[in-house]
This record gives C-alpha cells, structure tokens and sequence, in this order.
C-alpha cells in the first residue's frame, strides 16, 4: 500500500456540532480526516483538533482528539501530527473482498475467510502487511460483470459500485499494466508467449520488462518497486529466481 498515494486527499472541516459528522458512513471510506473544533480554554479562544479512530475493527468512526490550537499565541498544546498514518496498519480493520473461483488465480475455500490460487495468495500477504481482517463475498455465475451508466451493476464490478465489497481482484495483466511496475527476470523468454499479442495491457506489460542478471534482481528485491517473474510447479512449488 504506497501510503504517499492516499495521502494526497484530505478533508478539513470546521464546525461546532460534530455530532453528525462521526456518525456518518462515509467516515469508512475516509482516513485523512481533520475536524476543528472551537472552544474556550482558560478564557482563551482556542480549537480542538479531531479525527475519527479509522484503523479499527469495530470503532473506525470513534472521534479522538489529535491536539488544541491555542489562537492568542498561535500554538499547538502537543505538536501531534494532524494526518497520521492511518493506513500501513489497520489494527484489524475488516477489509471486505470480492472474488469468484477462477482457476488456478482465485478458489473458493469452504468458507468466506479462505482462499487458495496465485492471486488469492497475493492478496493474503497484503491482509498479513497492513493488518487486516479478510471477508471474502464469493460472486457467482455473473463474474466480472459489468457496470450500467445509471451507476447499478452486477457481478464483481457491480458489488464495488454497490458498496458491497471494498475491494476486488480482476485479472493480473490488468493490475500490472495499470500499476506501471517494471519487471523482470534473467532471460526475455519470460515474455515470449506475449510476443504477439498487440492488446494495449500486454504491450504495456511487454515495454516494462527488463532483463537482469541475479545480483541486480537480488538487490532490487529489496526496495520495494520491482516486480519478479515467478513460476508455479506442477506441484505446487515456486520456482526461484535469484
């Protein structure tokens, strides 16, 4: 999760009666939140500064207070960051998952808190990183389906405009030609299978691979901006690449 991405929105609001404000649903789908608050301390004009908890399982819309700004000689009481990092861990914030079985990327397990498949177990590692606690709604027949200009839909992409699911997971070509990432591995044969195709996602994909030797790709595996050709063995083994 680049943190620096989400970071890029907030919402300050000033107001004296907060009450309808922590009470709202739109809270879930908001972490940078700055709420003002004036008050009277020791007959001084001063202001609280409030957010909502966000980060939590049960509590996310919970206000707590961040700092006081006192006006007559313009400082904080504690210096408090006004935008904390609400989002590298969401202290076991439910994080609600649309999938369907699509094999060997994405299989239903025997209930909606498991998962198996390349993309599922991907997925797993981001819940394990930031803290989360999965909910898996498993869509049926209708798969992917599709969105209506009237903003209703059906399907994978319908349960994300309905609000039903926080998020869901399409196919990987997509997501990698989307992100940007550079990729690759110690040969190009990595990418001969796609040599063909002229869809815009694979040419993406193609122009973002990169041939390294195993000492760079070992290195790179450290910062956190790569992507890694990996291969998955008949039984199940990952195969190596440095």
């Amino acid at each position: 999760m680049d943190v620096k991405i989400f970071n890029g929105r907030k919402y300050v609001i000033i107001q004296e009666d907060v009450s309808n404000i922590f009470t709202s649903e739109e809270l879930d789908h908001i972490c940078n939140l700055l709420v003002i608050v004036p008050t009277n301390c020791f007959e001084k004009e001063s202001y609280d500064l409030m957010t909502h908890l966000y980060r939590h399982k049960s509590r996310s819309r919970e206000p707590e207070i961040l700092d006081k700004w006192f006006s007559d000689n313009s400082s904080f009481l504690y210096g408090n960051n006004l935008f904390p990092d609400k989002l590298s861990d969401q202290n076991g914030r439910q994080l609600r998952i649309g999938t369907f079985t699509y094999e060997p990327y994405s299989i239903a397990g025997q209930d909606n808190k498991t998962m198996y498949g390349t993309e599922a177990d991907f997925m797993s590692e981001f819940v394990k990183k930031h803290n989360f606690i999965p909910h898996y709604t498993i869509i049926g027949a209708d798969l992917w389906g599709d969105i209506y200009d009237n903003w209703t839909g059906f399907g994978l992409f319908g349960s994300l405009v309905d609000d039903a699911v926080d998020i869901g997971y399409v196919p990987i070509v997509d997501d990698l030609a989307f992100s940007g990432l550079q990729w690759g591995a110690t040969t190009d044969a990595w990418i001969f299978s796609m040599e063909k195709f002229e869809e815009e996602n694979y040419v993406i994909i193609k122009n973002n691979f990169i041939v390294k030797e195993e000492n760079d790709l070992e290195a790179l595996s450290k910062k956190g901006n790569f992507g890694f050709a990996i291969e998955r063995l008949p039984y199940g083994g990952i195969l190596k690449m440095f």
